[in-house]
């Protein structure tokens, strides 16, 4: 949420995978340190002030006691007592607000210091990075973040807001953009359900990626949250999810199935939460386990072109898999570049260059089931070219993109977290999600808003009270 704040947005924004210790992060580890300490200094500071002022004070008591007995005896030391504790309380309350400005304005200063320092260090490793082949994107590595491009989010219009003291953050992505801001709380609603939850207020980023994104929408899993965030949103709307995120709050309508699904078709995307709907798939889920607790990774076995296998593993005799992300941040399908550490035969990037023919199709084995992907939705007829890249050199599997997701609805169940579920089926090339600022085909009650206003529907029938809410998703250029 950029705040100005940001605010949410269900648009399926670019939500990379947040690299591992990143130097970034120790950085900005290292600047909060000397702001506590610089506050420690300054509260040091305000106490040795405020005694001296005691002491000018109690100076000031004394001479206004002589005074007041050579004047008139008709009032009280009581009265000269109240105007004493009165100007000691007014030099109080003047001495904690210039601290507490003192610590807000350093605190800023530092991290405007530290977040250009990592922009210009990022910006230096984006143009060594560029010719990797990662990004498609039209945005130049030269271009900056310009909040005014976004909507943005204004804390003090709302009566629920709440800022955690001095809760801060520095986000880094496998794509060496960054994020800063800091954490606040409120009632935030995603389609039908809202709670009040801990999310993140960006006041700077350095990649101009984001410019007209308002939000990042996390759907990820609670071991790769932050510490000062660790609660998704879709736990935090969940009715088990306890804890600090405002469990039995009074303002909250929960998610009664810790499920959501995901897909996508040329034009617009669709989120449906505490389920899947079955007339959007062309046959039933099949469900697999994940691979990880920290993304939403599958074991895929098998990979082909044009009936060309390109995991040809050398040793058949034993089960072969890499990981694949299911990743809706991701446009294309990416692939490695490499032997695998010496287990397939030939690059599998490489390969599909090598033999690459329109109007082929792709066969993906996830845990022994098999998917298509049609030509149609791996080649882009707007660039004239294939939505195939080649992954870093660091990472050793596979990123199932938006590719993927025109291809197939694929299921989150999130029921039981370290042990997460993915459900799998071939999207229904019929179903046409809702449509940006449309209503629902409601199947549980829906806030929706119109020209006339805001309004609430109820459902006709009782029975689909915990139904699956479709929330629309809009697709940028990028499709990210």
């Amino acid at each position: 949420i950029f705040c100005g704040g940001w605010w949410q947005g269900a648009e399926c924004s670019r939500s990379a995978r947040k690299s591992g210790a990143p130097s970034f992060l120790d950085e900005y580890t290292k600047a909060k340190k000397g702001i506590d300490e610089e506050e420690q200094s300054l509260q040091a500071r305000l106490h040795a002030e405020i005694n001296t002022d005691f002491a000018h004070l109690g100076g000031d008591f004394d001479s206004l006691r002589k005074h007041h007995s050579k004047k008139t005896v008709q009032h009280s030391s009581h009265k000269v007592n109240e105007l004493v504790k009165q100007r000691q309380k007014e030099a109080l309350h003047v001495k904690i607000q210039q601290h507490k400005s003192n610590v807000r304005q350093l605190a800023h200063r530092r991290l405007v210091a530290q977040a250009t320092k990592r922009a210009k260090q990022a910006e230096h490793a984006k143009s060594v990075a560029a010719s990797s082949d990662i990004s498609q994107s039209p945005v130049g590595v030269g271009d900056s973040f310009d909040i005014r491009t976004v909507h943005r989010f204004d804390p003090g219009q709302s009566l629920s807001f709440a800022r955690e003291l001095f809760e801060t953050f520095a986000l880094s992505y496998a794509d060496t953009s960054l994020m800063t801001g800091y954490v606040g709380r409120d009632i935030v609603q995603l389609g039908h359900y809202y709670a009040m939850t801990r999310f993140g207020c960006a006041l700077d980023c350095n990649d101009a990626h984001f410019n007209g994104v308002d939000g990042i929408l996390g759907l990820g899993l609670p071991d790769a949250a932050l510490p000062s965030i660790p609660n998704p949103l879709i736990f935090a709307l969940a009715t088990d999810r306890g804890g600090l995120e405002g469990a039995n709050y009074i303002n909250e309508r929960p998610l009664h199935q810790r499920k959501f699904a995901f897909l996508s078709t040329g034009s617009s995307a669709e989120l449906q939460l505490g389920g899947y709907d079955r007339a959007s798939t062309n046959a039933d889920m099949v469900y697999v386990p994940t691979t990880s607790t920290t993304e939403y990774s599958v074991n895929v076995q098998s990979l082909t072109f044009g009936g060309i296998e390109l995991l040809n593993w050398k040793d058949k005799t034993r089960p072969n898999a890499i990981p694949a992300i299911l990743d809706t941040g991701t446009t294309c399908l990416v692939i490695p570049d490499s032997d695998l550490g010496g287990r397939v035969h030939d690059r599998p990037y490489s390969k599909f260059s090598s033999i690459m023919t329109k109007g082929m199709s792709f066969y993906i084995t996830i845990d022994g089931h098999l998917f298509e992907i049609p030509f149609q939705f791996w080649w882009q007829s707007v660039n004239h070219a294939p939505c195939v890249q080649k992954t870093p050199p660091s990472y050793e599997g596979i990123l199932l993109g938006d590719v993927v997701f025109q291809s197939l609805v694929v299921e989150f169940d999130l029921t039981k977290p370290h042990k997460p579920i993915i459900g799998v089926a071939p999207r229904n090339p019929l179903y046409v999600p809702v449509l940006p600022g449309s209503g629902d085909a409601l199947k549980i009650p829906l806030i929706k808003r119109s020209a006339q206003g805001v309004f609430v529907e109820e459902p006709r029938k009782s029975k689909y009270r915990h139904g699956v809410d479709h929330i629309p998703v809009q697709l940028n250029g990028g499709r990210t």
